[in-house]
Parts: C-alpha cells; sequence; structure tokens
C-alpha cells in the first residue's frame, strides 16, 4: 500500500482534496443548516393553572446561525420563550410537540417561527407535518427546523418539558423543504 496525498489534486474534480467529480454541487450541502441555536428547557419552567386555558408553556434557545437557501441569519440566545398562548392550552393527559423553524421570506429575509403541532394523548403525540409547516408560513418560502419542544400535561397543575433538536439539518441538503 502507497501513501495516498490528500493535497488538492487537479485530477481528483473540481472541489479539489479528492472530492470525486460525480458528487454534484457541493454548495447544496452549506445551503441549508444550522449551527447552535440549540432549543433547551425553559430557564423558569412550564406552568399550568387548574383547569383548561392558563398554561405558559416555555422553551430556551442557545446562540446560533441558521442557513436558509443560502442565507445567514444570527440567532440570538434567549431564556423563556413562549410556545403557544394560553388561549390553545391542552387537555390534562394530553401533549403537544412544537417546532421552531426558520424561513426565507420572498424579501430574502430569514425569520423564525414556532409551529405548534396537534394536541394528543401523550403516547400518539406528533410533531407538526411539513403540511402543517407551510400552512403557516408564506407560500413558497424554503424553510428548516431548528428543533422541537414537546410539552405534556401531566396532572392538573403540572407540565413536563422535552427537547429534540434532531430536526435540524446536518449537511444533508434534503432537509430543507421547499413548498
Amino acid at each position: 500500500m502507497g501513501y495516498k496525498d490528500y493535497r488538492f489534486n487537479p485530477d481528483s474534480g473540481p472541489y479539489g482534496y479528492n472530492v470525486p467529480a460525480g458528487v454534484g454541487d457541493m454548495s447544496e450541502i452549506f445551503k441549508n443548516r444550522v449551527v447552535g441555536a440549540m432549543i433547551m428547557p425553559s430557564t423558569t419552567g412550564s406552568s399550568q393553572l387548574t383547569g383548561a386555558g392558563n398554561g405558559t408553556y416555555l422553551y430556551d434557545i442557545s446562540p446560533g446561525f441558521v442557513v436558509v437557501d443560502g442565507k445567514v441569519a444570527e440567532i440570538a440566545g434567549a431564556a423563556d420563550q413562549a410556545c403557544e398562548t394560553p388561549a390553545d392550552i391542552m387537555a390534562n393527559g394530553y401533549s403537544k410537540i412544537y417546532m421552531l423553524i426558520a424561513y426565507k421570506t420572498t424579501l430574502n429575509v430569514v425569520t423564525t417561527l414556532i409551529v405548534a403541532g396537534t394536541a394528543a394523548l401523550t403516547a400518539a403525540v406528533a410533531a407538526p407535518t411539513p403540511a402543517e409547516i407551510e400552512a403557516a408560513i408564506p407560500a413558497g418560502c424554503p424553510w428548516v427546523a431548528i428543533g422541537a419542544m414537546q410539552i405534556n400535561r401531566t396532572g392538573d397543575t403540572t407540565v413536563t418539558e422535552a427537547v429534540d433538536n434532531q430536526y435540524r439539518p446536518l449537511f444533508l441538503p434534503k432537509t430543507v423543504h421547499d413548498a
């Protein structure tokens, strides 16, 4: 076995470092991604008063960057961000998943939005579907998921929080959603 030289080699393709010429446009890998901006349980903690309504469901986010369709935006770190207004709070024994997304508007501006999934019994809860997310943003806007927060109402006045950052694109060009 001989030594393999991984320095730039013009015969290895247009990207050098022995990236084969048949892999396609490498810029697609960096066109949609999230760096940092991790969803975390809220600093204060979500809360629920007796009965329907009167809940406060929160999340924290760490600082980072998001790239949507090649447009870069900074995400400021923030504590105790609201998932939803108290008027839409779920019943005891139900859960809901809230998806934080970033989308590029028709004015070439990246903005974030929380999209709520449908409340369901905790064992049957699901994240918002791409169709639900696309219905919540202007038509034709590309978007990427940043992360999700699941709120579980486990008692009359008790809620728990669970975060899931697996939805974010990690150098995978197919994780952006073009409407």
